[in-house]
């Protein structure tokens, strides 16, 4: 069958076995998933997904409304604990409710998201919370909005920003973990 040409489980048992089976797992992926499932608005979103992301390697992940793709990166992020299976960033498995260093989210509604009055502490928030000595802060924040193009806009409220340019606040607000 299609399912075992590539490799899939084809029951349960055999999910069971492959979550148990350490001898797949890398340290050279910069994150791993395996068997995992987990739950979302009291359903389930993912069931059964094995990943492998190699460092630097750039995943797009496509598919309809509440297909899981969110789930994914919560669970990605160590922000969801899955139901089942198992999350590796950099071999070490990922803790929920602690989120991974340097594991960061953009929602599609970024507005929702700000937490400062301006938005260079807003993009200071995450390593200032991370404890990164305010040097490096600084450092990271200016990096940040070079790179999204930000750069002269650091006292305006992020409310006063357009649609386009709260999306790349948001941005440089990941890029600043």
């Amino acid at each position: 069958t299609m399912k075992e040409a590539v490799g899939l489980a084809t029951s349960e048992e055999e999910r069971q076995a492959q979550a148990n089976d350490r001898s797949g797992y890398s340290e050279d992926f910069a994150a791993q998933v395996a068997a995992v499932r987990a739950n979302r608005a009291s359903r389930e979103a993912l069931r059964g997904i094995d990943l492998g992301i190699l460092p630097g390697e750039f995943l797009a992940i496509a598919g309809a409304n509440g297909s899981g793709k969110s789930t994914l990166a919560l669970v990605l992020a160590g922000i969801l604990r899955p139901s089942a299976g198992e999350v590796l960033r950099e071999g070490r498995p990922v803790s929920a409710g602690r989120p991974f260093p340097g594991a960061a989210i953009v929602f599609q509604n970024p507005e929702n998201c700000f937490v400062a009055p301006t938005l260079e502490e807003d993009v200071a928030f995450g390593p200032e919370n991370a404890g990164k000595p305010a040097a490096e802060i600084r450092r990271l924040v200016n990096a940040s909005l070079a790179r999204v193009g930000l750069t002269g806009m650091e006292g305006r409220h992020p409310a006063t920003l357009s649609g386009g340019q709260r999306q790349l606040a948001a941005l440089a607000g990941a890029l600043a973990l």
